[in-house]
């Protein structure tokens, strides 16, 4: 009985298209190059201008990192040159200014004090001249009024002279009695010129009628005396 069985039969490898081979193996090297392009490629924008900027491998990046050491001298000199400046001449300027300030304020209020001082001193000087001038005043007063009371009492002499029919001490006493009027005439006109003048002519009338008449004297050495009153009151 012949076996029906079925054997498998080998295949045949199929054989590879040699054109999609070489796509393949072209596919790859583009793949390759292009990596390769993409390593070779260098940094674009601004990576690319800080980096020629301040490369140390570029001559551009050296002189740049250069010349920012230098300006960054410069500053911190300057920078140290203005802290010196402050600490050495502004400081001390400043404190000095400030003292100055104060001073011309202490000052300032020592002049106004010393001035209020001033005026309370030439207030009381004022104060001391009036009390001065009162005092004197009275003083002149008292004294012009005591001349008066002695040119009464010498008068008064004269009177009793008259009565004892004493010309010679009754011309003596008038005649003491106009002296001690000149002694106060200035006193006197200071208070009223014409109270000077009617004693005047009272002590001339009384030494005329003297020699003439003794009861037209007595009648003056009456006025006279009542004149003298009338000042005496006048001074008290």
């Amino acid at each position: 009985m012949t076996d029906h069985s079925t054997t498998p039969i080998p295949q045949e490898p199929i054989p590879e298209d040699p054109d999609s081979s070489s796509q393949r193996e072209e596919s790859a090297a583009s793949a390759q190059e292009r990596a390769k392009a993409s390593e070779l490629k260098g940094p674009s924008g601004s990576q690319k201008a800080a980096y020629t900027l301040f490369s140390r491998e570029t001559r551009t990046g050296r002189f740049f990192r250069g010349l920012l050491r230098i300006l960054a001298l410069i500053v911190g000199l300057t920078a140290l040159g203005a802290l010196a400046v402050y600490i050495l001449l502004y400081r001390p300027v400043d404190q000095q200014l400030r003292e100055t300030r104060l001073q011309a304020t202490q000052t300032a209020g020592q002049l106004e004090q010393a001035q209020q001082d001033l005026v309370r001193a030439q207030q009381s000087v004022n104060d001391s001249q009036t009390q001065e001038q009162d005092a004197q005043s009275r003083l002149d007063l008292e004294l012009t009024r005591i001349g008066v009371l002695r040119m009464a009492n010498t008068v008064t002499m004269a009177r009793l002279a008259l009565a004892k029919n004493d010309k010679a001490a009754a011309a003596a006493a008038l005649g003491d009695a106009q002296a001690q009027l000149k002694k106060i005439q200035p006193q006197l006109e200071k208070l009223d010129p014409t109270q000077v003048s009617t004693l005047q002519a009272l002590f001339t009338l009384s030494k005329t009628d003297l020699d003439r008449d003794f009861k037209l004297a007595n009648q003056d050495l009456d006025r006279l005396m009542s004149e003298l009153e009338r000042l005496d009151q006048n001074l008290k």
